[in-house]
């Protein structure tokens, strides 16, 4: 059969979509909330979100679904108007079609539509926690054309918020996050058109965007929304109130990878008393006193960053258990910090409990367990013990150069970790000589 709208021109293919529109007004609104959107194929399911269209049944039913597409769009699938794959369980509308249809429209028509495609699109994404990527990726044209549309039309809403903060999280979650940032930033700006700046939920929203920014490696991006974070916290909630403890926490962080350690220090020092004053018993509170520690450590203050340390263990052993590999970073730094205050039984037993805890959690022929050990080996070349050093820095190292089971990322972790040590042996020429060749196998290998 022959497409009718094949053969039209613009203005012909507008009024054989009002004479439709007057039988079936249901499938035009399916068409024009379609030609809004990306020219890419939209799902099945789209159809069936609309009141008074029988989408609840089909929608548990994908054969029944089917048949209630076809009741709903008939007249502009039979006119060509709108096509339909069985095969993919899609719809799409013809290009000129489009093109004719958008160019028809006033801008308060274009704004109405677009909010209404929106709406639609709302509901055929699935929320985050439910981990339908497959589907977030297909619909990803889709909520493009959606940030088009907010930004283009000002068409605000909350159907357009949660499409944009759903697709941003959804690639957050899949560690694709320079793709995230401008989906959160643009949930960000319709929630503030929505609500105002100084609102609490915005807030919320300026820490979002700044975590993501983070885990993209956007760190003056994430420094700026992270301090507006904080300006409209201290605008709508009283003085240190425990839900800004995460920003300065957060906040500290990203100075930290800035090099800005003074502004880290102070960052996370207003976070301590944030959470001392407010909420003691929060958890956060080992995660802050150990960051903390860290900016004192880079700026010189040991004995400062040690007490720091010290205070945060038992917080973050209540927290994760005695045996956890979140301790690793911290036993490490409590290693360095007591050989800098000139204690070195006690750093000795933090090595020792490091490679305890890393070969407990992941095993003995691990990447992380090559670096406990490599470590300690270091350490006790630092103290003068060069016998056990080299013996200790080789069976680390030993680990690398066979079989490792970490999983398939493991040959760019071993990499990783020996270029780390390379640059921690510079000056020792026995540990050095090892570090290159284990390079050398990792690489090969």
């Amino acid at each position: 059969m022959t497409d009718t709208a094949d053969f039209l021109s613009p203005e012909a293919i507008v009024q054989a979509v009002r004479a439709i529109e007057a039988d079936s007004p249901l499938s035009v609104e399916v068409l024009c909330m379609a030609v809004m959107l990306a020219p890419e194929p939209l799902p099945l399911d789209f159809a069936l979100t609309l009141d008074g269209a029988s989408h609840n049944p089909a929608l548990l039913n994908p054969a029944a679904a089917i048949f209630a597409v076809a009741a709903t769009l008939d007249p502009v699938l039979n006119s060509g108007f709108m096509e339909q794959d069985l095969a993919t369980d899609t719809l799409s509308v013809p290009g000129h079609v489009r093109r004719a249809l958008r160019e028809s429209m006033t801008p308060e028509q274009a704004r109405d539509w677009a909010s209404r495609a929106m709406y639609a699109l709302n509901l055929v994404l699935p929320d985050v926690d439910q981990e339908i990527w497959d589907r977030v990726d297909f619909l990803l044209p889709h909520v493009r054309a959606c940030a088009d549309l907010v930004r283009e039309l000002g068409v605000n809403t909350a159907a357009a918020n949660r499409v944009l903060h759903q697709t941003g999280y959804a690639l957050h979650m899949q560690d694709r996050n320079e793709e995230a940032v401008p989906f959160v930033e643009a949930a960000l700006n319709v929630d503030v058109a929505v609500k105002g700046e100084m609102h609490p939920e915005i807030a919320g929203d300026y820490e979002g965007l700044g975590m993501v920014c983070l885990a993209a490696g956007l760190l003056e991006k994430a420094a700026g929304a992270l301090e507006r974070s904080l300006q409209v916290y201290e605008a709508v909630f009283t003085e240190n109130n425990p839900a800004m403890a995460p920003v300065l926490n957060m906040l500290g962080v990203v100075r930290m990878r800035l090099g800005e350690f003074d502004a880290a220090a102070r960052c996370l020092e207003r976070c301590r008393v944030v959470l001392e004053a407010g909420a003691p018993d929060d958890p956060a509170l080992a995660t802050c006193l150990t960051n903390l520690a860290h900016a004192r450590e880079a700026l010189g203050q040991q004995a400062e960053a040690r007490v720091l340390a010290e205070a945060a263990l038992p917080l973050m052993e209540d927290l994760a258990g005695p045996e956890s590999p979140v301790l690793l970073e911290l036993l490490y730094l409590l290693a360095r910090l007591h050989l800098a205050n000139g204690d070195a039984d006690r750093a000795e037993q933090a090595h020792d409990r490091a490679v305890r805890v890393a070969t407990g959690a992941f095993g003995p022929d691990t990447v992380m367990t090559s670096r406990a050990l490599c470590l300690r080996g270091l350490f006790l070349d630092t103290v003068g013990r060069r016998d056990e050093a080299l013996e200790g820095f080789r069976g680390g190292l030993a680990v690398l150069q066979g079989e490792l089971s970490l999983g398939p990322d493991t040959p760019d972790e071993a990499l990783d970790l020996c270029v780390d040590l390379l640059e921690r042996v510079r000056d020792h020429d026995g540990l050095r000589e090892l570090a290159h060749a284990a390079l050398h196998q990792v690489v090969s290998r």
